[in-house]
């Protein structure tokens, strides 16, 4: 008994791609969504019934492509070619921007980026020596530190002082002051 060679019969999917063969009676007429023609196989690609012949289309189907408008991936089930909005490509950082053939970084963002970063780290270790020189200078305004506390609020002091000379805009190259020993 000879086969019939099936695909996707579906008005809304103009590839019509081979789904698998199927025993049939050489005899009788193949049903409308098959062919006696045998498709040819070939890696990366797929065979598809154009109505008239096999045609092989391009198969990325299981492969991961990124959205040239927002770095999103975007997982390949269809066959056929991929639409002009996704490549291959992998972003190498989310500054990154699709010129039309590769992925360029946008060194005016991604510096703006790290300024904010550093500006945000800046404040955050303000705050908290804010909250380290606070129960110092308490103690030495009630007249019970002890020297330890007279001299780790000195120390303190010059570490918020260094930090506020700080210049975020020389990212990446601040160097941050080393903080009092505990």
């Amino acid at each position: 008994m000879a086969g019939v060679y099936n695909y996707l019969f579906d008005i809304t999917h103009v590839l019509r791609p081979y789904s698998g063969i199927t025993p049939a009676n050489p005899e009788f007429s193949p049903p409308p969504n098959a062919t006696r023609i045998v498709p040819e196989l070939k890696v990366g690609f797929w065979p598809c019934w154009n109505g008239e012949k096999w045609n092989l289309c391009i198969d990325n189907r299981g492969k991961i492509a990124y959205n040239t408008r927002n770095h999103q991936t975007i997982d390949i089930i269809e066959i056929g070619k991929l639409p002009p909005e996704l490549t291959f490509a992998i972003p190498n950082t989310p500054f990154d921007k699709w010129n039309g053939t590769q992925w360029v970084t946008d060194i005016g963002a991604q510096y703006q980026h790290e300024v904010r970063q550093a500006e945000f780290h800046k404040q955050k270790l303000l705050i908290d020596i804010f909250y380290r020189i606070t129960p110092l200078q308490d103690a030495i305004e009630l007249g019970i530190a002890t020297d330890e506390e007279k001299a780790a609020l000195i120390e303190w002091r010059k570490y918020r002082v260094l930090l506020n000379r700080i210049d975020c805009s020389i990212v990446p190259d601040i160097v941050w002051p080393e903080q009092p020993k505990e």
